[in-house]
């Protein structure tokens, strides 16, 4: 379900506020009663927890607004589903209260709504709220309409200044960021990628039935579901295939990791919970919300942070008004140790405080608790020792006892996700089932040995249909195999090889990586993983893949030339031009690593400013393998018209790759916005009819550089 008719009551009471008569949501609507135990209405009935709390806590917001005084414990007692989460949210309004005019001293303008249209933006619904922000799924009027994600708030300047320097596959990226000078509302501008959190999956966590993906993560579209679709849009679950401790270890991986990023270019989030961790609909986390975040070049807006996420440090300098010049990536390491904690307990480490308690003193309880810490965390509950280690480091009262760094921890972290960590940890938990099972498969192997012997087991069945169906490229029915053969029983390096082949083929790079990552470091296993790695566009991490790839003998035209265009884009040329000439050198594949060796002695020779002989030499030799596109002849043209410069005679050679590239396909506005060519192309004339589809002159995606690195 989307959350229409929650948008809906959301700006009935912005237009009509509640009367003093209705004191509680389920008074002002009975279709939210459902929450306080009513009779729920069709049109909230599958919500999501997230919404039901984002409805209490604007009538909480609206109530005293108008003046009222409200104990917290009081109003939490009329939503008994909503539970501790929307004590802690009333508690962290009213600590946040007193400083409140700090961050609405440049705003006095009412937030914009659902419906109406903000600096460009057509705000088409509401997906999420604060106390000073809003998040729409929107519409760009100025892109031709793309769907976009807009945060509305103020003074929104700092967030978006950090989120534009921080380009990582598990941080939500920013397109831009738009200022209205008379409200003081800023309109942050990022991509769509749907509204399940780590919030909405650890909800699953509690729930009987489980499955693979985030069914439909990104709840796009606008319009209503069809007769007979589920209302319920970013449901996200777990997998069946993937334990509890080992969700836990992925999740955490994948944050520390991204933390590592952030705090290397001087980041801390500070803010850092499941709700801030979108999962999109390929299923890969990516944190958001860096509203609160400090920046080594520009310190921090104010201290803040969600209270049963706070580090000490952190909790005691929000309580005292400190500046926050004291805090590190540390408490950020204290954050996920909690989130983890959460996940494999159920229930946050020290945040189960009493109703009762103020904000400050819940503060000062917190603290309290977290001090003394220690080993009544773990009553009653059964992790792992060694996962629970882990968990417990991070949240060391002692920043200095914690884990140095994100990165530190990401490493613990993969190392306990291994397969053979994994293997054990389900042996030590299925200790009956795995001698229970023995015994029986020895009576069962000893009454049917016949039988048996002439038949592989189940799983080995499903590797080899799996293997049948990759050959005769039906990856689909491939991944189904293999996925079946992987969930059985222990996970062999060979499926998941086999299954991230097939996973590539199908374009799902995310998963394969993951696959390729647990499948162990071969030579073709590192190789495919370092493709992946561009097709993502993470080049520097496939450099480092593609260089362990040649220490372990691996050494095809494939992983060269990859290895090479990587080496390019990252400006390393001299490094680019040695890898692509033992690609050039086998020469299988020339079409790409000559053409990719023109691209780099093109660039070396701008860089000289020099005649780019080599360039041309390679760029002909593309040309002479017969095998013509808009695209080598547009290259042809940029790196003669780049040699005429130097040399006259060249023009000609320039004008004739000019008109090839037109005759091809290639668009004479796009070329002709290309300095060097312009001349070549009469305003009037743009060139010879094109033969056949239109094409682009000039790949604008990089992946087409790469090669496919297995034999």
């Amino acid at each position: 379900m989307n959350r229409t008719f929650a948008n809906q009551m959301l700006n009935d009471w912005a237009d009509r506020p509640p009367s003093d008569g209705e004191s509680s949501l389920a008074q002002e609507e009975p279709a939210v009663g459902a929450a306080c135990g009513g009779v729920p209405h069709p049109g909230l009935e599958q919500e999501r927890p997230s919404t039901l709390l984002d409805l209490a806590y604007e009538q909480y917001c609206q109530r005293i607004e108008r003046g009222e005084q409200i104990d917290i414990a009081d109003f939490c007692r009329e939503f008994p589903e909503l539970g501790s989460a929307l004590h802690r949210q009333l508690m962290v309004h009213d600590l946040i209260d007193d400083r409140m005019s700090l961050w609405l001293s440049c705003c006095d303008a009412v937030l914009p709504r659902a419906g109406e249209r903000f600096l460009g933006f057509q705000l088409v619904e509401e997906i999420g709220r604060g106390a000073f922000a809003r998040v729409f799924r929107a519409t760009d009027g100025e892109l031709g309409e793309r769907e976009v994600a807009v945060k509305v708030c103020p003074a929104g300047s700092h967030e978006a200044w950090i989120m534009g320097r921080l380009k990582h596959a598990n941080i939500v990226p920013i397109y831009s960021v738009r200022h209205d000078a008379e409200s003081g509302l800023s309109a942050i501008c990022m991509p769509y990628l749907g509204q399940v959190t780590l919030r909405d999956l650890m909800v699953s966590l509690k729930k009987p039935q489980t499955a693979l993906r985030a069914d439909a993560a990104s709840g796009r579209g606008s319009g209503p579901p069809a007769d007979g679709e589920s209302r319920t849009r970013g449901r996200c679950t777990l997998s069946r295939s993937r334990s509890l401790v080992d969700s836990a270890l992925f999740v955490g991986r994948v944050l520390a990791e991204a933390l590592a990023y952030a705090h290397g270019q001087g980041v801390w989030h500070l803010d850092l919970k499941p709700s801030n961790v979108l999962v999109d609909d390929e299923e890969c986390l990516r944190l958001l919300d860096f509203n609160l975040a400090s920046d080594n070049r520009r310190g921090m807006p104010q201290v803040g942070g969600t209270l049963a996420y706070m580090a000490p440090e952190q909790a005691r300098c929000f309580l005292d008004g400190g500046d926050g010049a004291q805090l590190d990536g540390r408490c950020d390491v204290f954050a996920l140790g909690a989130i983890l904690y959460e996940m494999l307990c159920g229930s946050l480490p020290y945040a189960d405080l009493s109703a009762t308690l103020s904000s400050r003193q819940a503060v000062t309880e917190l603290v309290e608790r977290q001090v003394r810490g220690g080993s009544e965390l773990w009553a009653g509950v059964s992790v792992d020792p060694r996962v629970r280690r882990i968990v417990q480091r991070c949240l060391q009262v002692d920043p200095k006892d914690r884990y140095p760094s994100a990165a530190a921890l990401a490493g613990d972290l993969k190392r306990e996700a291994s397969a053979t960590r994994r293997i054990l940890r389900w042996m030590k938990c299925h200790s009956r089932v795995v001698i229970g099972g023995v015994g029986a498969l020895a009576v069962l192997v000893s009454s049917l040995a016949v039988g048996l012997a002439h038949r592989d087991p189940y799983p080995v069945r499903q590797f080899e249909k799996g293997l049948a169906h990759l050959a005769a490229d039906q990856h689909a029915e491939a991944v189904a195999c293999l996925t079946r053969s992987i969930n059985v029983g222990p996970q062999q390096p060979e499926v998941l090889f086999a299954r991230a082949r097939a996973l590539v083929a199908l374009q799902r790079y995310h998963e394969a990586i993951a696959d390729l990552e647990a499948a162990g470091e071969g030579g073709q296993s590192l190789a495919l993983l370092a493709y992946c790695c561009n097709q993502v566009s993470a080049h520097a991490e496939a450099m480092e893949l593609y260089d362990k790839c040649l220490q372990r003998g691996y050494c095809t035209e494939g992983v060269y030339n990859n290895l090479g265009f990587s080496c390019y884009l990252r400006g390393r040329y001299e490094n680019a031009l040695e890898a692509l000439d033992r690609a050039v050198a086998l020469g299988n594949r020339l079409s790409t690593t000559l053409y990719n060796r023109a691209v780099v002695y093109h660039a070396m020779a701008r860089k000289a400013r020099r005649e780019p002989v080599e360039a041309m030499r390679d760029i002909d030799r593309v040309v002479a393998l017969g095998v013509p596109s808009a695209r080598s002849y547009y290259r042809a043209a940029v790196i003669y018209a780049y040699a005429s410069t130097f040399d006259a005679s060249w023009k000609s050679e320039a004008q004739r790759y000019v008109d090839l590239a037109l005759l091809h396909g290639a668009p004479a506005d796009s070329m002709r916005s290309y300095p060097l060519l312009s001349s070549f192309i009469d305003e009037d004339h743009p060139g010879p009819q094109p033969l056949g589809e239109t094409r682009g002159a000039e790949d604008s995606d990089v992946t087409s550089h790469f090669l496919y690195p297995l034999d």
